[in-house]
């Protein structure tokens, strides 16, 4: 006889089954993100006088794959367009690229995932007296670096949505004469993964 007193048990099992990830053994799953937001929390230093640093868009992908041992690795690359700090400088763009490890954390009901990053910056832009070449060291490329993190939220057995947040920070080296031109702050991304 089925008894009231089953019936949250059955209910419990029901909603592990489908919204568990951990229940369903996977060999690796495959994580596409978009990045939609992103900020900056230093002034300009040198080059473009002064004034706080603002993006007003960011585009582009980032890939991670999580192998079975809850270890990651991935790709980023992304275009970040930036308001000009001066009337004198324009088409302002910061292009990151970023490779990743992580490492997913066993917590129950949601999906969490730390990382680290580590890669490339460079900075373009026209201003009075040319290019952003012009002021930077190495053709205007920098290093990159970031920890991350991100929540995935399971909506099927092995398909989950997440949102994730990056602390980057990029340094690009300034010729003679012209300051180092530190960019940090955090770029917020959206995206979903599969299980296989």
């Amino acid at each position: 006889m089925f008894s009231k007193k089953r019936v949250p048990f059955f209910i419990a099992t029901i909603a592990i089954l489908l919204f568990s990830e951990s229940v369903f053994a996977e060999s690796f799953s495959l994580s596409f993100g978009v990045p939609i937001y992103a900020s900056f929390d230093n002034s300009w230093n040198g080059a473009f006088g002064g004034g706080s640093v603002k993006a007003s868009s960011v585009a582009g992908f980032m890939v991670h794959v999580k192998f079975p041992l809850m270890f990651g690795i991935g790709l980023e690359s992304y275009k970040t367009q930036i308001n000009s700090p001066s009337s004198q400088v324009n088409d302002l763009e910061l292009s990151t690229l970023m490779y990743d490890v992580s490492i997913s954390l066993p917590v129950p009901v949601v999906n969490v995932t730390v990382g680290a990053g580590i890669g490339s910056a460079s900075l373009s832009c026209q201003h009075a007296s040319g290019s952003c070449s012009s002021l930077y060291e190495d053709g205007n490329i920098g290093s990159a670096r970031q920890l991350w993190g991100q929540v995935g939220f399971p909506i099927l057995p092995a398909v989950d949505i997440h949102a994730s947040l990056h602390r980057v920070s990029t340094k690009i080296e300034g010729k003679s004469g012209v300051s180092n031109l530190n960019l940090n702050g955090n770029v917020i991304a959206v995206g979903a993964s599969i299980g296989f």
